[in-house]
């Protein structure tokens, strides 16, 4: 691993492990030092010793982390119950009769941050407004989850003020946040877009056939699941609610993410979330969102479905995700064949 690899995992890593790797303190100053060696300023061209300083002292950072969870007797715990029975809450609240103790900010969205936590052994999330202005989206995504049933659509617990703030609790998402993903696995091959695509085209169907438009999908609403072979469709706070009504309105648009005709004016239509799933499509497996160019190692039969997700003639894109649903499952029959729980590796497990 050269230096600028170990850089880019550096930067993405939140915790020792990742780094070094599930061992025991003493080959971690293994790894350590051989990192160092390779990191070293005196190791780098005179016009990269500036970057080489950068990353040792990103390294050493690190280290000293690694070092000091050994001595707090947590740095093998990957499990989350198990990290935060060792560590202090940020926050504790009563609520039905059960205790909660959110430990661990995980992102921020439009209108919300999203904080990971436990209640007795269940992992639990707790997405908060950002501010007051935002209660009313909190107070409509609630709502509108409350009469949802899907495995790739979170479940809510209950709905709290925080400091005024409006607040849903969140059962178990049960996989890991889209870029996350993306740092562990890396580009997915073309077996496994499949059954993402599945996923993910059921779960809009659900929502279109209950007159729901998601209408921002991104890829910071996305969580994935390689373990159970599910990904989770989150954030409902600008979902077009009734959007088979001519008075519905788009809430949002994404870059890159929105098909191209999607603007505050035009009527709602399904096959904008589809668009946004092709595109999400394109990115999981390695190509290019702009032109929508897929590596040519892909199947052309996997390529061709998934442009045309993508098409951006809105009246030749098709508005039935539950017809796509059963495309994408015919087609992963034909070229992967019937075997749907092939495993996922990742790409990289830390270490040397």
């Amino acid at each position: 691993m050269d230096i600028e690899k170990i850089y880019k995992k550096l930067i993405n890593a939140s915790r020792p492990i990742e780094i070094f790797g599930d061992i025991s303190k003493e080959q971690i100053k293994k790894v350590f030092r051989e990192f160092a060696k390779k990191c070293h300023p005196d190791k780098q061209p005179s016009d990269k010793r500036e970057f080489g300083e950068e990353v040792m002292q990103l390294l050493n950072i690190m280290y000293e982390k690694a070092l000091s969870e050994f001595e707090e007797g947590i740095y093998n715990l990957t499990d989350a119950r198990d990290l935060y029975k060792k560590i202090s809450p940020n926050m504790e609240f009563d609520l039905a009769g059960n205790k909660y103790k959110i430990y661990e900010y995980m992102s921020q969205g439009d209108v919300g941050e999203i904080y990971r936590g436990i209640n007795e052994d269940d992992i639990v999330y707790l997405k908060i407004a950002l501010s007051e202005a935002d209660n009313d989206f909190i107070d409509s995504e609630f709502n509108l989850l409350l009469s949802l049933n899907h495995q790739s659509i979170p479940k809510v617990v209950d709905i709290l003020k925080i400091n005024d703030l409006l607040s849903i609790l969140f059962s178990d998402f049960k996989g890991i946040p889209y870029d996350i993903f993306q740092r562990e696995y890396g580009n997915v091959a073309g077996q496994h877009i499949v059954w993402m695509l599945e996923r993910m085209l059921s779960a809009v169907g659900y929502l279109h056939s209950n007159n729901i438009v998601h209408g921002n999908i991104k890829p910071e609403n996305i969580y994935i699941n390689p373990d159970i072979h599910n990904v989770k469709l989150l954030d409902y706070s600008l979902a077009i609610n009734k959007a088979n009504e001519i008075t519905s309105k788009y809430r949002i648009v994404n870059d890159n993410y929105s098909a191209p005709e999607v603007n505050s004016n035009i009527r709602v239509l399904p096959n904008t979330d589809i668009y946004s799933v092709g595109k999400l499509a394109i990115d999981l497996i390695g190509g290019d969102i702009k032109t929508n160019g897929m590596p040519i190692g892909v199947d052309p039969r996997v390529r061709e479905f998934i442009r045309k997700l993508v098409d951006a003639d809105a009246n030749v894109r098709s508005n039935d995700a539950y017809e796509l649903w059963d495309e994408v499952i015919a087609m992963r029959d034909q070229v992967y064949g019937k075997e749907r729980f092939l495993k996922l590796e990742k790409k990289y497990k830390g270490g040397i």
